[in-house]
């Protein structure tokens, strides 16, 4: 389990991955649209991804990161 940011707080959570199926997804957190904290299972990209945007106030595209069909790295603008 790797967690960046806090979930405090949060309204919105998307899941990346199958998270009863699969031991490997990720939690993303919003709060009033601005992606706030990750909880990375076994997806060391979205984490590490995810920490960037945090760092940086890079915004996040919520509508692309339930499809692991996309690359998570067209997820964050």
């Amino acid at each position: 389990l790797q967690i960046a940011g806090l979930s405090q707080g949060f309204d919105k959570v998307i899941i990346r991955g199958d998270s009863e199926q699969d031991r490997s997804f990720a939690a993303f957190y919003f709060c009033e649209g601005r992606f706030i904290a990750v909880d990375a299972i076994n997806r060391p990209k979205e984490f590490m991804m995810s920490k960037r945007a945090l760092t940086s106030g890079q915004n996040v595209d919520p509508l692309k990161l339930p499809d692991d069909s996309i690359d998570i790295k067209d997820a964050f603008n």
